[in-house]
């Protein structure tokens, strides 16, 4: 407590600033300096990419879309034709969205939105793994358990499928139930 001569009651201290420490902003880096739009449109312009623009200015590529959007650069889209294309096979054959943006280095949401549009509809992860399920009883002799395990489900689910199949006519040779 600080006391006033002039007062005849004590005052409290004003409390003293934070010690610091992980809330405080103690482990945070410094925010990066907003880019020059200039120099930022100029790189769109060139061809980069928004990702490669975002890496030169180590910076997000949602910050460079903004900066863009607001000196009026109309963006195209960067995924060729032939990539677009390769998607949707990809995806006609089964292939996993997650699979195309590793593969293609493209958003989920690009994956999704071409696909989308190809009318094509994409097979079900449950649809999949029954397939890869059957794949495996007949090109192997793991057991049940073990194929579960490997495509994370139970050797029950994998004896379901196995019956279903077989009732709906696949031989699966040198396998007894």
């Amino acid at each position: 407590m600080l006391s006033h001569p002039a007062l005849p009651v004590s005052v409290a201290a004003p409390p003293a600033p934070p010690s610091g420490g992980p809330h405080h902003g103690e482990h945070r880096q410094p925010r990066r300096p907003r880019p020059d739009p200039a120099a930022v449109c100029a790189a769109i312009r060139s061809g980069q990419t928004l990702r490669q623009t975002a890496e030169q200015f180590g910076v997000s590529t949602t910050l460079i879309h903004t900066i863009c959007r607001q000196e009026g650069i109309k963006l195209k889209p960067t995924i060729s034709p032939a990539t677009r294309q390769a998607v949707i096979d990809d995806a006609r054959h089964g292939a996993t969205f997650i699979s195309l943006t590793r593969k293609y280095k493209i958003s989920f949401h690009s994956v999704r939105s071409i696909v989308d549009r190809s009318g094509i509809q994409p097979m079900k992860d449950s649809s999949r793994r029954v397939l890869k399920a059957v794949a495996l009883l007949l090109n192997t002799t793991m057991t049940f358990e073990e194929i579960g395990r490997e495509l994370e489900t139970s050797g029950q689910r994998i004896h379901q499928i196995y019956t279903d199949a077989a009732e709906a006519g696949i031989r699966f040779l040198g396998r007894e139930k």
